[in-house]
């Protein structure tokens, strides 16, 4: 995938973040410098070894006898069931400030930390059971097999703008992506920009990315303008 912002994507708005009170939420953390993900991947091993495991025991007990292939489902379900326990936590950090991304890998492994431009990111599509087809976004590290699939608030079928709200969100030379996440965090980001002499953007556009205000826009046309960092793609996805 080229580093480019595609199109604009999906708003980051508070109904995304996760809370205490609602319990919902893609992000547990939000901000001008970093987003966190956490994959909860321990969830899901509870509960699919959780039920696996409870089945076997059940029919056992049900048919009064403990046959080889209730062995083996326990066998089988139980590691599952444990590492549910024990994993450890497994975060998606995209680190705007510092430019990197870190990423889950496998079981016990460490996450990933690399800088955000050495990271290679591949698309994945299969058809889904509507006909339509589905497009995932793998990261991983260069020249490197495996990855972790990519987590945002973008639905399965927004891979396009799910990485357009990536890149414009990591690029800390422009503003902050779309949404009411970013609200409070906006005037303090261009301030910084602005203090910083505003660098030209890290990575190019084929959309325009304005500033809050005609104000803060027209201060910071004065180095940089989007037209001057136009990017286009001919390919993305074949």
């Amino acid at each position: 995938m080229p580093f480019l912002i595609l199109e604009t994507p999906t708003p980051l708005d508070t109904k995304y973040i996760w809370t205490k009170e609602t319990k919902k939420g893609a992000y547990d953390y939000v901000d001008d410098k970093k987003l966190i993900i956490d994959k909860q991947e321990h969830l899901v091993y509870k509960i699919l070894g959780g039920t696996i495991l409870a089945f076997a025991l059940v029919m056992s007990l049900i048919t009064w006898s403990f046959k080889i292939h209730h062995l083996v489902t326990i066998c089988v379900s139980a590691p599952f069931f444990i590492y549910g326990f024990t994993a450890p936590q497994k975060l998606y950090v995209y680190n705007r400030e510092q430019g990197l991304i870190t990423f889950p890998s496998y079981f016990y492994k460490p996450d990933i930390t690399m800088p955000f431009p050495k990271s290679s990111v591949t698309w994945f599509g299969n058809g889904g059971t509507s006909g339509a087809m589905r497009i995932e976004l793998y990261v991983s590290k260069e020249n490197a097999p495996g990855g972790a699939l990519l987590l945002t608030h973008h639905y399965i079928h927004e891979a396009s703008e799910e990485w357009s709200f990536i890149v414009w969100y990591m690029d800390k030379n422009r503003p902050l992506p779309p949404g009411d996440a970013f609200d409070a965090y906006r005037e303090a980001d261009f301030e910084r920009r602005k203090a910083e002499g505003f660098p030209p953007p890290l990575f190019k556009s084929q959309i325009p990315t304005p500033e809050t205000t005609p104000k803060q826009q027209k201060e910071r046309e004065k180095y940089w303008k989007d037209r001057d960092y136009f990017g286009k793609s001919e390919s993305v996805w074949f």
